[in-house]
């Protein structure tokens, strides 16, 4: 539902349900595309194929790097608007098109850990799932989607734990209007991570 989430135009992201695996750390790099949290895509021109590259002409020599901003896509910036997020509410959100080794096949998004647990600061969203293409077109898929994005958004405030990023999934959804059927998958989620939290607590 896990997954992360424009400050001066519209921006959205989600964060998957029941695919959601909060260890996710991918140990190879992802065919993605960055985007800010002030909800436009930064990237550095270089060689073709490349999103982050060092390689300048002339600016190089004056300390600065030749940058391309570009609005969030349509489903990114319907989901941040509807929650109303702007400024640094806007967490940085990476659109992948692969997932990592480790996530389960319909991770909708996703946040990487690192080795002191504490969480990289950006929200990989999956651009081939159902939720993220029928955002633009669907009221409730959109809801989804910002269900999920404020998931993965919790997580890279607070850490790992999916209870009460699940409880935030859950109360944001609520406000939203989601259907009954996208609440009640929801709530089987937060009733299995819950349930493993007491297994483990024995």
């Amino acid at each position: 539902m896990g997954g992360s989430r424009a400050r001066t135009g519209v921006v959205v992201v989600l964060l998957t349900v029941a695919s959601h695996r909060p260890e996710l750390h991918a140990s190879r790099e992802l065919a993605s595309i960055p985007f800010r949290g002030d909800g436009t895509m930064q990237l550095t021109r270089g060689p073709a194929g490349q999103t982050a590259s060092t390689k300048t002409d002339g600016a190089e020599k004056r300390g600065q790097s030749r940058k391309v901003s570009k609005p969030l896509p349509p489903p990114l910036a319907l989901a941040v608007t509807l929650l109303g997020w702007f400024g640094d509410d806007i967490p940085q959100f990476e659109l992948a098109v692969e997932r990592p080794p480790d996530a389960t096949p319909t991770a909708e998004a996703w946040v990487r850990y690192n080795g002191d647990g504490s969480a990289v600061p950006i929200v990989y969203v999956a651009t081939d799932s159902n939720v993220y293409r029928n955002a633009p077109k669907d009221y409730q898929s959109l809801v989804k989607l910002a269900g999920i994005l404020a998931h993965e958004r919790w997580h890279l405030r607070h850490g790992p734990d999916e209870v009460a990023a699940y409880d935030t999934q859950l109360s944001t959804m609520t406000y939203l209007h989601a259907s009954s059927a996208n609440l009640a998958e929801v709530r089987r989620s937060l009733n299995w991570v819950q349930q493993r939290a007491k297994n483990r607590a024995r």
